[in-house]
């Protein structure tokens, strides 16, 4: 079994993904788009096991291609049907969860697509499993809506996660009442799991959002020095008798004592 165009579009690939490999070694990539960025972002430990995954399988197909092998029409066939069920996984992925598009990844899915369609139309029936295979995750990705965390009202200055529960939690909202700060209030329950993707799990949490400053404070003996140095009120003994116990917030999902 020897098709030129196979071989053409299976060389091809071996070059794509090898020039992605070695330009990695030097701190670089032949997509430099979003969509591939996110995606390098999003996989468990690094995405060279996706390219030297697609190396592989598009050095196989060379074998299978210009090599003396039984069955290898077969082979080619089933492997290339994999190959599109897997893309269905990275390309439902990027359009219906990132909403971006990596552009090497889809350069390496058009040259798949273009493997399947030779080999269809040297009658390897097999690879519409592939095509099936393939719209069938797309689907459903399309269908099935990923689970959202609520998100926070960050337009709002000043937002406080805090939680019933916390005395430390109760100290802060008192302590802006009495300065009179005017601060959005969300408990810490029905946005935990933002919480967690960030790597937070103590309240109270003080979302600053003004126009000249961004940041996240996190429990009681910063937050109220936060509101002193705001109403630009020196600190004194009484207000500092506030912080004689060591601990300043409450853990996300245990008790406070």
């Amino acid at each position: 079994m020897k098709d030129r165009l196979v071989t053409l579009f299976g060389t091809l690939g071996v070059v794509l993904t090898l020039l992605e490999l070695v330009s990695k070694l030097f701190n670089s990539r032949l997509c430099s788009t979003q969509g591939c960025i996110l995606i390098s972002q999003s996989v468990r430990y690094t995405d060279n096991i996706i390219v030297l995954g697609g190396l592989f399988v598009f050095t196989a197909i060379l074998v299978l291609n210009l090599g003396k092998i039984r069955n290898s029409s077969l082979i080619l066939d089933q492997l290339l049907s994999v190959s599109l069920s897997a893309e269905g996984v990275f390309i439902g992925y990027q359009l219906f969860r990132m909403k971006h598009i990596c552009l090497f990844c889809i350069s390496i899915f058009s040259i798949f697509v273009l493997l399947a369609l030779i080999r269809l139309s040297k009658k390897g029936f097999s690879v519409i499993w592939g095509f099936v295979s393939f719209g069938t995750i797309l689907f459903l990705f399309y269908i099935l809506k990923p689970v959202t965390s609520y998100i926070p009202p960050l337009n709002k200055p000043l937002v406080l996660i805090y939680k019933q529960s916390c005395p430390h939690c109760e100290k802060v909202i008192s302590q802006a009442k009495k300065q009179k700060i005017n601060i959005c209030t969300i408990k810490a329950d029905s946005c935990e799991s933002l919480l967690k993707s960030l790597n937070i799990n103590e309240v109270p949490l003080l979302i600053i959002n003004n126009k000249n400053e961004k940041k996240i404070i996190v429990g009681e003996r910063n937050i109220l020095q936060y509101f002193l140095d705001k109403k630009n009120i020196p600190s004194n003994n009484l207000y500092n008798s506030v912080f004689k116990d060591k601990s300043d917030f409450c853990t996300i999902g245990e008790k406070c004592k």
